[in-house]
């Protein structure tokens, strides 16, 4: 990098640093220049972008809908193609998902409760897979599950219908995908009240987007102000008769809201938990060819109301921070020795 470019960069980004923290409901007074108009709403999702970058973010929620046009979608994703920088923390480091159907672009900032459920549910899920994969007994279902990833947080693009013109974006929570599927058989969302109510139209965007491709949405809802109820909702594509009798395909949601962990705290004595099966993994024409025996598409792969409840305590106890009775909560250096680093470069 030239020295000439070297202070171009460093200007730019001490001239974002600088930018006051605001609503991205108000755009900023001076929108950044472009070679064509910008609406208001471009210039303050842009704005909101720079603030995350250089972490000025504690007003936005996890879960943050903002009204985006198809137009003003395509004219963000131009303006970000001409800052390498931003568009490269965009892509790259950042989650959102735009909603064509809704005309929303939602920004996600997940909690640390969040990302530690995410985080174990993830862990688990994949053990289970692993040992499918190394059991005496696993054969032809521990053939299968050696091609499942843990494909985490990965963009998913579906292709637009003839009534949008532009693709939907969605960065699930979990997603488990097949090497030779094009995309997840398995998507779990963990949501909270601002996401919860948005769960049927992700359903309708995973599930009809991939054309059944998807076999299961897991919407894992985790309540807050002081309740410590959590329940459990799954969607899966299905051929339902609609009106005039004409054959519809719907995302059709097959467990609504079972509660897994009552008010108290305690695992619910009423619901099986977290319930799939090896054929959710991959779509339809993949498991009749890789599981031709009925018994392998079956394997479950499940995690019971105890362990979930026992996640989400590991979860909100890591949220809260360390305990201050604790008899030590960090580690110390011995009296009278010298930290020395590296010297600098």
């Amino acid at each position: 990098m030239s020295s000439a470019k070297g202070q171009r960069d460093k200007r730019d980004r001490s001239a974002i640093t600088a930018t006051p923290p605001q609503s991205f409901i108000d755009p900023p007074l001076t929108p950044p220049p472009t070679e064509e108009h910008q609406s208001a709403r471009v210039a303050s999702i842009l704005h909101t972008f720079r603030e995350i970058w250089c972490g000025q973010h504690a007003y936005l929620k996890p879960w943050t809908p903002l009204p985006l046009s198809y137009r003003e979608y395509l004219h963000l994703q131009r303006a970000l193609e001409k800052d390498r920088h931003l568009d490269d923390f965009v892509h790259n480091k950042f989650r959102y998902d735009y909603d064509p159907y809704a005309q929303q672009l939602i920004i996600r900032m997940p909690s640390c409760l969040h990302e530690r459920m995410v985080t174990q549910l993830r862990t688990d899920i994949g053990r289970q897979l692993g040992d499918l994969i190394h059991s005496s007994a696993g054969g032809e279902g521990g053939r299968f599950a050696q091609g499942i990833a843990d494909a985490g947080s990965s963009t998913i693009l579906f292709e637009p219908d003839t009534d949008v013109p532009v693709q939907a974006r969605r960065e699930p929570d979990i997603s488990f995908q097949h090497v030779d599927a094009k995309y997840p058989g398995v998507i779990i969302e963990v949501s909270y009240s601002q996401k919860m109510k948005d769960l049927p139209h992700l359903a309708d965007d995973y599930l009809l987007g991939s054309d059944g491709s998807i076999r299961a949405m897991v919407g894992l809802n985790v309540e807050y102000h002081g309740s410590k109820k959590a329940t459990i909702s799954v969607w899966r594509p299905a051929y339902v008769e609609g009106e005039e009798g004409k054959l519809e395909f719907q995302a059709v949601q097959t467990v609504q809201e079972e509660v897994i962990r009552n008010e108290d705290g305690t695992p619910s004595n009423t619901s099986v938990g977290l319930r799939l099966e090896l054929q959710d993994f991959a779509h339809n024409e993949l498991i009749n060819a890789r599981l031709t025996e009925q018994r392998n598409r079956l394997i479950p792969i499940s995690i019971t109301p105890a362990a979930l409840c026992e996640f989400l305590a590991n979860a909100e106890r890591f949220a809260r921070g360390p305990n201050t009775s604790s008899v030590s909560i960090e580690s110390t250096v011995r009296a009278g020795v010298k930290k020395r680093r590296l010297t600098k470069r």
